[in-house]
Formats: structure tokens, C-alpha cells, sequence
């Protein structure tokens, strides 16, 4: 199976691409979120992660911003906005990884979206596609000026 999604992050990128891994546990502190597992920091050596991998493509650098494509190879909850967030580029929206920031003129929700899935069944290959949503691409069209 194939996900990929579109998000917008903030700032820039210092590489066009890349590929995050970690291990992923539920947070110690709110069960609602998941953490990075550490294993050289104390606190941390006692706690079971699950592998997770995500990569990640530079599509085209706004002002402030960065519109990438996510590829996650393990399907963790949080996953994508959590390795974002661990780079330095959290998802524009995200309250929970990405903190308190001014979003930009239009936008109401996280910039994190699904656009291609495809996987096999009965040896053919299913591939579907989405389109952003007209929110989205209006904040994008807005960036542009």
C-alpha cells in the first residue's frame, strides 16, 4: 500500500527530501498525543516505541512556508505531524505538535491532506487520487501573491 500526502509546514526545509525514523510510543504526560522515544534520555529507556518511517519531498517554497509530500512507510497514529514537527517543520494548523501560531488568511484546520492511495487487490494495482480541496488551494493561491 501507497499513501501520500500533501501538507504545508512551516518555514523552509534545509533538504529537498528525506526520510525521518523513530520509534513512536504513546506520551507519558497526555494519553491523547504520542512522543518520540529517546533512548539515551533516561526517562525515556523504560518506554516500548513502534517503529515509524516516514518520508518526505520538497514540492515548492512559499514566503514563510513549504508544501511537501508525505510518504509514511509504517501507519503510526500521528505519525506524519509528529515527524515533521520533529524536524522543525510542523504542519501549519497543527495545534497539538505545531503549537500557537498565526495561520495564514483562509485557513480554519490543519494543512495535511491525503491526495493519492494505491494498493493491489486480486494482483491489479488500485490507485486513486484526490484533489486538495478548494480551502486549501485557495491558502495556497493566497501565498503565491
Amino acid at each position: 500500500m501507497v499513501k501520500k500526502y500533501l501538507a504545508l509546514v512551516w518555514g523552509h526545509l534545509n533538504k529537498n527530501s528525506g526520510e525521518i525514523i523513530s520509534e513512536l510510543a504513546r506520551s507519558t504526560k497526555d494519553f491523547r498525543r504520542r512522543m518520540i522515544v529517546n533512548p539515551d534520555k533516561r526517562s525515556d529507556r523504560e518506554i516500548k516505541g513502534k517503529l515509524a518511517v516516514t518520508e518526505y519531498k520538497l514540492i515548492k517554497k512559499y514566503k514563510n512556508f513549504s508544501l511537501v509530500e508525505v510518504y509514511p512507510k509504517t501507519g503510526r497514529t500521528h505519525q506524519i505531524r509528529i515527524h515533521m514537527a520533529s524536524i522543525g517543520h510542523s504542519i501549519v494548523g497543527d495545534k497539538v505538535y505545531g503549537g500557537k501560531r498565526q495561520m495564514p488568511e483562509g485557513l480554519s484546520r490543519q494543512f495535511l491532506h491525503a491526495h493519492y492511495l494505491s494498493f493491489s487487490l486480486f494482483n491489479k494495482k488500485m490507485a486513486f487520487e484526490a484533489d486538495l480541496p478548494q480551502d486549501l488551494e485557495q491558502v495556497l493561491t493566497k501565498l503565491e501573491k
